[in-house]
């Protein structure tokens, strides 16, 4: 079998969750089959939100035996058509099959692509979980998620992981810390709004039906 050959892994602020919650006992060959029907080009391709209108509509999902592999946009706002690099996505993918279902026993995991997209928007504007409906499409962002059979189609780890609120709020408090240093009245701002997120993460579980924005 013929594999894809290039493994990049996330680069901050992406990043990437193992967990047993997406799956267990998950077979890298399995899954590696499934990914491999991404095609491996560099050229740009257009990808649209469903319904299925077109030939490339989001969210993707490969299934090969008893591993699945969905690729979805995510965040409160989606814009009709996003541009995507199906190797980078691909590459990606290989990275988490390798990090998740090898290095880490056959566990599920999903990892994130532009999500500074989300990120850079709500530390520029400081905005709130609740303020989601509200976003600009700009702050969209991609999750690629290897999981079993037994998980939710599509799991949508970007908006409904708590981890995601939860990185937020460390950036936020961090963003806080940072202007208190240098006697930044921004501060106390800061450190709200990462408080707002915190509380937007108490009330989610991985794989439950609460999006980040609505969970307040």
């Amino acid at each position: 079998m013929t594999t894809p050959l290039r493994t990049n892994g996330p680069r901050n602020p992406d990043f990437h969750i193992c967990d047993s919650g997406y799956g267990s006992g998950l077979q890298s060959g399995d899954c590696l089959r499934a990914l491999i029907r991404v095609p491996d080009t560099t050229t740009p391709s257009t990808f649209y939100a469903g319904p299925p209108d077109h030939a490339n509509t989001l969210p993707v999902h490969l299934i090969w035996n008893d591993c699945h592999i969905s690729i979805e946009q995510a965040g409160p706002v989606i814009p009709a058509q996003m541009i995507l690099i199906p190797s980078q996505i691909r590459s990606l993918g290989t990275w988490l099959i390798e990090e998740c279902i090898i290095n880490e026993g056959g566990q599920g995991g999903f990892a994130t692509f532009n999500f500074d997209n989300l990120l850079g928007n709500v530390l520029q504007n400081r905005l709130d979980p609740d303020q989601g409906p509200t976003y600009s499409p700009l702050t969209a962002f991609f999750t690629i998620s290897v999981h079993g059979s037994d998980v939710p189609i599509p799991p949508s780890p970007g908006d409904k992981d708590p981890v995601v609120p939860l990185l937020i709020s460390h950036y936020m408090q961090g963003r806080s810390q940072q202007s208190s240093a240098t006697y930044n009245d921004d501060s106390m701002l800061y450190r709200i709004s990462g408080q707002l997120w915190d509380l937007s993460a108490v009330s989610m579980r991985r794989l439950g039906n609460v999006n980040w924005w609505r969970s307040s």
